[in-house]
């Protein structure tokens, strides 16, 4: 049971999510596509509006011209691109420049600031490619364009905004831990065995955070409070810590298997971990395994229908899956 499902992963539904994200919400993101943005967040001009056409007195009025304001925080905060290269909305004639006037008049009743009705000399001036019929325009200088798609992929929480929050945690609170972004290529591979390619790979980050922690005890127990308290999840791999936004296995695959289920009806899903950070995915499926650890122990997960094989790794995870398979055999 979710506390609040949200409908579309456009950018207001990715938005959303993200800032309910702050709070201790239980939150189920529903996109139909394989992929976010693939509706009216794609299909549109890309303009961030200035926030004079809406309609006095609707919501649209009051947040068009409240998130214009806001608009180029976000993007700074998100790294994306956001140019403020002003709207021209064109006149032809004397009665449409009527209706702009009617339109400045109204954005500014909003507290638009940047707004100017000018005239057709001033007009041609500013874009001398426009069809010579033209006789003026209402200019809105806060209006801008950005990416889109771009957009609500940073929405994700990026990597970039993990980092933030994470020094912010170090900083509040005087913990100790080393990151993979702290660290040089060097570092990663003296750590985890890996090659340095490998390694290189590894500190190519977009949306979470390796940690380690040189904490023990209830120290931990309070670094991974402060994770939660600013909106972030965590996983556990054995020996490093994953950070990241607010999505986890366990959702992954409650949401993948709703959608299998609707296309095929009745499927069984099968799940193989070693390590804590797979407990919320084992936790959904119907067939949840548990191979051996790096020390040949088993991690201690208790679960119903809970397997445990022998074998680590890949032997571990053959030993499970050839039994199931061939059951499908007949």
């Amino acid at each position: 049971m979710y506390d609040v499902a949200i409908i579309g992963a456009g950018i207001i539904g990715k938005a959303i999510a993200r800032e309910l994200s702050k709070y201790k919400l239980d939150l189920i993101l529903i996109e139909k596509d394989s992929d976010v943005a693939n509706g009216t967040t794609k299909a549109n001009s890309a303009i961030v509006h200035a926030g004079f056409d809406p309609e006095p007195g609707t919501l649209k009025a009051k947040l068009n011209a409240e998130g214009n304001r806001l608009f180029r925080d976000l993007c700074l905060e998100l790294d994306v691109p956001f140019h403020r290269n002003g709207s021209l909305v064109i006149a032809f004639c004397k009665e449409e420049m009527q209706t702009l006037q009617k339109l400045y008049e109204r954005g500014l009743s909003y507290g638009i600031p940047g707004l100017k009705v000018i005239d057709r000399e001033e007009l041609h001036k500013k874009e001398p490619g426009l069809n010579d019929e033209a006789v003026g325009a209402l200019y809105a200088a806060t209006a801008g364009i950005t990416d889109p798609y771009l957009l609500a992929i940073a929405l994700e929480i990026p990597y970039s905004r993990v980092r933030k929050l994470l020094a912010h945690i170090r900083k509040e609170n005087d913990f100790r831990f080393k990151s993979f972004g702290d660290m040089s290529a060097d570092e990663v591979a003296e750590m985890t065995g890996l090659n340095m390619e490998s390694a290189e790979l590894a500190k190519q980050r977009e949306y979470d955070e390796t940690v380690k922690l040189d904490l023990s005890g209830e120290d931990v127990s309070k670094f991974l409070e402060k994770i939660g308290e600013v909106g972030l999840n965590w996983a556990y791999g054995g020996r490093l810590y994953h950070v990241m936004g607010g999505g986890n296995k366990g959702k992954a695959v409650e949401v993948l298997s709703g959608l299998y289920r609707k296309l095929w009806g009745k499927i069984e899903t099968v799940g193989l971990g070693d390590s804590l950070n797979d407990s919320p995915m084992l936790s959904q499926v119907d067939i949840p395994i548990l191979v051996q650890k790096r020390d040949c122990s088993w991690e201690d997960i208790d679960l119903p229908r809970l397997r445990k094989v022998q074998g680590i790794g890949p032997e571990g995870w053959s030993r499970a899956i050839a039994p199931i398979l061939s059951g499908f055999g007949g």
